[in-house]
């Protein structure tokens, strides 16, 4: 199951368990990674800046490698 991140508390455990996020814009995929921080207006994902308020951040398992 798919976890949407909303509060502080959060973002905190996506960091410290260091979970993937899929960044969602306007109901598209737009982006993906590791939460690096977060603030009351931002939050940066994969060295990438997106606002909170017109942002969806899922907590999802990290897609696969293939070699």
């Amino acid at each position: 199951m798919y976890t949407k991140l909303q509060y502080d508390v959060d973002f905190e455990n996506a960091i410290l368990f260091a979970q993937y996020i899929m960044v969602v814009v306007e109901a598209k995929m737009a982006g993906g990674g590791l939460v690096e921080r977060y603030d009351n207006d931002h939050v940066w994902v994969n060295g990438q800046q997106y606002a909170r308020a017109q942002t969806s951040f899922i907590q999802m398992p990290s897609p696969e490698m293939s070699s």
